[in-house]
């Protein structure tokens, strides 16, 4: 039961938001920082008929991923998971369990031994990922003295290096970005359906009536399900699995390497807010009410450059993690670019060690310039949320040369 002096978090009205509505659109990370600054780092808001409500200090992340994890180890599902009803039926198993255990703790179990140590993780396809790292290098060759996309680089190197040790396939190309890639254009579809909410996410009651997020939901699985048969059928018949190259790209990030990726992880969040919680049950939480099935947002990015948590907050100093015990496993509330407590991201050691390999690569066999000579210090770092992430408002375009020492 809850005290009769408790209440819900403060924030702004329907009107107050109204005048950040252009912000809350394009850059809802920035406006969620302004208005705690206001409201504290606690605060609510209606949006629709959903109740939100967003956290943005490390003690109210640690209250809400670790000091009550159990309550609001629920995840809000967007509606176009409600359209498709398989992806609805995974999300049951993993995302919404209302214990977390169950089904939960199986398919955790699972992913646990898959990704349990970094020894382990280290060890499974590293050949298949030396393959898809030297294809990174050889393309970049290809390019050398021109100017190439490095987000196209990261995003096509790291999604195939995922792909090769699942499926033994590249699932992207190199420079096929809005040319009609299938998969890379599904791949970016689905980011943007799951991110962008429907009327229905704010109003749930219409959920009966949602014929057109139905259609979209039939739609966007038979596009899958197209692509998945097309690698099933290259799996099963052996096309592409040609022997592995090694030994090539068996370069280990150092301890800067290492540095530089944190911070880059702690000034530019892929994800702002994580992953969305629910609140499963009623909880009072720092002496207000969070009611059941309320929607429960981190606002990392807002605790990773807030200047009470980092000194020189805004400037990119990759030598503050250098040997500082701040690490980004779920026990520093102030960096948690993976998310914390029993829903925190269960591949974060791949997907870190990954990111370092193929900075690393790019670093160990070119040295790389701006195009017309641009100077580095008046690089625009201007970001802009797209399909759920945080990216670059522009492409970063470089131009790659080979170092000496490999020139043939």
């Amino acid at each position: 039961m809850f005290e009769a002096s408790a209440k819900l978090p403060p924030g702004p009205n329907a009107w107050q938001l109204l005048w950040s509505i252009s912000q809350l659109k394009n850059k809802p990370h920035v406006a969620f920082d302004n208005l705690a600054k206001i409201y504290g780092p606690l605060f609510s808001m209606r949006l629709g008929g959903r109740l939100l409500v967003v956290a943005s200090s490390p003690a109210t992340a640690k209250a809400i991923l670790k000091t009550h994890d159990r309550v609001f180890s629920g995840r809000f599902l967007p509606s176009i998971c409600y359209a498709i009803p398989s992806t609805l039926q995974s999300y049951k198993m993993r995302s919404t369990s209302k214990e977390c255990n169950g089904i939960f703790e199986y398919v955790n179990c699972i992913v646990a031994d898959l990704f349990s140590t970094l020894r382990e993780v280290e060890s499974k396809g590293e050949a298949r990922k030396e393959k898809v790292l030297m294809e990174m290098v050889d393309y970049v060759v290809e390019k050398e003295g021109e100017v190439v996309d490095l987000d196209d680089v990261f995003k096509t190197t790291l999604c195939n290096i995922f792909a090769n040790v699942v499926a033994s396939r590249n699932l992207l190309r190199y420079g096929s970005c809005g040319n009609g890639d299938m998969a890379k254009d599904l791949v970016t579809e689905i980011g943007k359906m799951m991110a962008t909410p429907g009327l229905v996410d704010l109003f749930p009651v219409l959920r009966r009536v949602d014929f057109w997020r139905k259609r979209e939901g039939k739609i966007l699985q038979r596009k899958v399900m197209c692509l998945w048969e097309g690698i099933i059928d290259r799996w099963r018949f052996g096309i592409g699995n040609d022997k592995m190259v090694d030994g090539r790209a068996n370069a280990k990030p150092g301890h800067l390497i290492q540095g530089m990726c944190k911070e880059t992880l702690r000034l530019h969040v892929p994800g702002p807010f994580l992953v969305p919680h629910l609140a499963l049950e009623n909880c009072v939480l720092n002496d207000y009410i969070i009611p059941k099935d309320t929607i429960v947002v981190v606002n990392a990015w807002a605790i990773q450059l807030d200047p009470e948590n980092w000194k020189d907050a805004t400037s990119f100093k990759p030598d503050r993690f250098l040997g500082s015990n701040i690490d980004f496993r779920g026990n520093h509330f102030e960096f948690i670019p993976f998310s914390s407590g029993r829903r925190m991201c269960s591949g974060y050691q791949i997907g870190f060690r990954n990111v370092q390999l193929v900075v690393a690569c790019l670093i160990h066999y070119f040295d790389w310039s701006l195009p017309d000579g641009e100077n580095p210090e008046n690089l625009d770092m201007a970001e802009v949320l797209h399909a759920g992430g945080l990216t670059r408002e522009k492409p970063l375009f470089m131009i790659p040369k080979l170092r000496e020492k490999y020139v043939v």
